[in-house]
């Protein structure tokens, strides 16, 4: 069951409450996702970035009566931002699929949080240098965000790592639950007795 880690800043403007992190579920296959809320061009805007393959889904101009349900705003975003990156309906909803327990909780880890903060840098930046509120298009700055390479991930990008790991998660559902092993070889009746020849003498 995944996790979706919001900052200070985001837990202050949503009505969720974080989960105890002793009550905090399993591990999900895909990992926890950190999200946080910045202005842009004085509208508020919502990035969320994926754990183990730093995937981002930014959500531009939003208005508080729309996220203050955080998981739905969540899952919403995260289908919109799988279908801009062309990924197929198939690997769409076994994702979303995985995301059906989603909780709340806070932020844990500082590596994370230091690419949080750069994904944010880098998605002011792109929204300015593409007009801002008037003219730019949120769909363009999200895909350009999955396709820069980050140094945490050994420089892939953000959509590579994403691909491969549902990719390989799809790959082990397919399989069966165990692998039949192959039946023993019997031995034949002569050589049984050729085997009970040599061991009398």
């Amino acid at each position: 069951m995944p996790v979706l880690r919001c900052t200070s800043k985001l837990l202050g403007d949503i009505d969720d409450e974080p989960m105890a992190e002793s009550s905090t579920p399993g591990p999900s296959p895909l990992g926890d996702w950190y999200g946080h809320i910045f202005t842009a061009d004085r509208h508020k805007c919502i990035l969320f970035i994926n754990e183990p393959t730093l995937f981002v889904s930014l959500a531009c101009w939003v208005v508080k009566s729309r996220y203050r349900q955080i998981v739905p705003f969540f899952v919403e975003s995260l289908t919109l931002t799988l279908r801009n990156q062309a990924f197929h309906p198939d690997e769409i909803d076994f994702i979303l699929g995985l995301h059906k327990d989603t909780t709340v909780g806070r932020t844990l880890n500082p590596t994370m949080i230091g690419s949080l903060n750069n994904r944010v840098s880098n998605a002011k930046s792109m929204l300015q240098w593409h007009g801002g509120y008037d003219y730019c298009d949120c769909r363009v700055i999200n895909i350009g965000l999955n396709e820069t390479p980050m140094k945490p991930i050994g420089y892939s990008t953000g959509m590579e790592k994403m691909a491969a790991l549902v990719a390989g998660l799809r790959k082990q559902c397919d399989r069966p639950p165990y692998w039949p092993r192959c039946p023993k070889k019997t031995k034949k009746p002569a050589q049984l007795r050729r085997a009970s020849h040599f061991r009398i003498l």
